[in-house]
């Protein structure tokens, strides 16, 4: 949002689009009192790419879904592409938080044995990989709500990539593409009030079969 647009392509604005879909994917959740959704961001305003993520870390998220549409020079490449964590975007966030640690035991003049420090390094890599089964498992269930609720749409299936955004220790997240902007037949779709409801749906019946059958 903000000053950062994302694409723009065909009359469509990246920010505008995935806000008006952000709101229809809580709108369906808000139908069901058995979850509570809450947007990142509510208006035309930029949330880094970190923020984002600290911000359901700290409400305790049980599941974290970044919305985009996509771009690409190539204009026949078309579809639905849901992305989670690369093993290198994992290793890259173990690596950091044990990193964030060790210096936090520097600064504070403390010193630890170096078994102790492979235990610790051990747990954090465990529970990222951990988080990443998750996040496949959520990538599926959303991936395929979505091919079977726009078919019309084609699915490109679901992809690892190291997006800043996904790198977390803490929840399942995914990172959703709804089509390409640069595909004429996707922007007829995208562009379509029916078929965005139906991708909002798509993506509320992932999620919610992922946390009712994590």
């Amino acid at each position: 949002g903000g000053e950062d647009p994302g694409t723009r392509n065909n009359g469509i604005i990246e920010k505008n689009y995935v806000m008006t879909m952000g709101k229809l994917v809580k709108a369906y959740f808000d139908r069901d009192p058995r979850f509570k959704a809450v947007l990142t961001r509510d208006g035309d305003y930029i949330i880094p790419l970190q923020r984002r993520r600290e911000i359901a870390e700290h409400l305790g998220a049980d599941a974290f879904i970044s919305l985009h549409v996509n771009y690409n020079s190539r204009k026949k490449i078309r579809g639905i592409e849901v992305y989670y964590e690369s093993p290198r975007g994992a290793v890259g966030e173990a690596e950091r938080l044990v990193a964030e640690m060790e210096n936090q035991v520097d600064f504070a003049g403390v010193t630890t044995d170096n078994g102790s420090s492979k235990e610790v390094k051990r747990e954090i890599v465990e529970r990222q990989a951990a988080v990443m089964n998750k996040s496949r498992q959520l990538a599926e269930r959303v991936e395929m709500q979505l091919a079977a609720s726009v078919v019309e749409l084609p699915s490109r299936g679901v992809k690892r990539a190291g997006f800043k955004v996904l790198h977390s220790m803490a929840m399942p997240s995914v990172l959703v593409e709804f089509g390409y902007t640069s595909n004429l037949s996707d922007v007829k779709i995208l562009k379509n009030y029916n078929a965005r409801t139906r991708m909002a749906q798509g993506v509320y019946l992932g999620v919610r079969d992922f946390l009712l059958n994590p």
